[in-house]
C-alpha cells in the first residue's frame, strides 16, 4: 500500500505554508528515516500551500500521541498500544522532538515543574483516498471516538508535523486502510449492542463472515465468532441459513483475498 506525505523545505519553521515536494512511501519495503528530516503533511493543498480551505486530497491521516493526558506511566499509550490498535492497518511511527525527554511547565504563579520523560510520536495512518475537507473531518471524528489515546488538537486538515534532526521511524505493512478498520468495530459494536433484526439478518451475517475470515482465516475461531454472532438474530436463523451464508464467504475469501497478493493475515 503507499501512503503519501508532503514535506517543506525547511525543519522546525512553525510559519512556513509551503509544502511541495510529494513522497510516496510503500508500507512494504523499509522506510527512509531521512525523509522526516524536514516538517510535513499529510494531504496535496492547493498551490502546495497548507490551510484548512486548500485541502485537496489525502491517502493518510496524521495524528499526534503526546502522553499528557496522564502523569501515571501505566497511562501512557506505547508503541504496542498502538500496533495492536491499528492491528491489519499500514503505519508509520516517526518519533517526536521530545520522545523520552523531560518537559519543563511554567505554572501561571512562575513555578517550575519538570513532567518526566514519556513516549512522544506521530502516526501516519493509510487511509482510501480523501477527495474533501469534509470527508477528512468525519473520518478524524470517527477515529477520534473510537482511539482515544490521539492528541485532540492535532487533528484539522491543515495541521503540520515537526522534522527532526535525526529521524527515526518505524514502518508497519497491513492489508486494509483505517476506513475498513472503523467500518468494522462500529459493525462490531452495533452488533454488540443491539439485536439483529428480521430483515437485516442476512445482510449482517454475510458481512460479518467476510469480516472475521479476512481477520482470522479459514479456522476454528473464525467460526466460533460467527456463530456468536449469529445468536443475535430474533428471530434466530435456520442452521442450514447460517451453513448458506458461511460456505458464500469462505468462497469469497479463498478465490478473492486469499488471492490478492497485498492480503496479509
Amino acid at each position: 500500500m503507499k501512503i503519501t506525505i508532503y514535506t517543506s523545505n525547511s525543519r522546525g519553521d512553525e510559519k512556513n505554508v509551503l509544502y511541495p515536494n510529494e513522497t510516496n512511501i510503500d508500507t512494504k519495503k523499509p522506510i527512509d528515516c531521512s525523509i522526516f528530516g524536514k516538517d510535513y503533511v499529510g494531504a496535496c493543498y492547493k498551490g502546495n500551500y497548507r490551510s484548512n480551505e486548500n485541502f485537496n486530497k489525502s491517502n493518510c491521516i496524521l495524528v499526534d500521541i503526546d502522553n499528557d493526558h496522564s502523569e501515571k506511566e501505566s497511562e501512557w499509550f506505547t508503541e504496542e498500544d498502538v500496533k495492536a490498535a491499528l492491528r491489519g492497518v499500514p503505519f508509520i511511527i516517526h518519533y517526536s522532538r521530545n520522545h523520552l525527554k523531560d518537559k519543563q511547565v511554567t505554572k501561571a504563579n512562575g513555578t517550575i515543574i519538570v513532567k518526566p520523560k514519556r513516549p512522544k510520536f506521530h502516526l501516519i495512518i493509510a487511509t482510501s483516498e480523501i477527495s474533501s475537507r469534509e470527508e477528512f473531518d468525519k473520518l478524524m471524528t470517527r477515529f477520534g471516538a473510537l482511539f482515544p489515546f490521539i492528541d485532540k488538537k492535532a487533528k484539522d486538515a491543515g495541521h503540520f508535523f515537526f522534522g527532526t534532526e535525526l529521524p527515526r521511524a518505524e514502518i508497519y505493512d497491513g492489508y486494509m486502510t483505517l476506513n475498513e478498520l472503523l467500518d468494522e468495530m462500529e459493525f462490531d459494536n452495533a452488533v454488540e449492542s443491539s439485536e439483529i433484526p428480521e430483515g437485516s439478518r442476512n445482510a449482517t451475517m454475510s458481512r460479518y463472515a467476510a469480516k472475521v475470515l479476512k481477520r482470522y482465516g479459514d479456522g476454528d475461531e473464525a467460526r466460533i465468532l460467527f456463530d456468536e454472532k449469529a445468536t443475535h438474530c430474533n428471530p434466530p436463523l435456520e442452521d442450514a441459513e447460517l451453513e448458506t451464508i458461511w460456505k458464500s464467504a469462505l468462497r469469497f475469501y479463498r478465490k478473492v483475498v486469499l488471492t490478492d497478493p497485498s492480503y496479509k493475515k
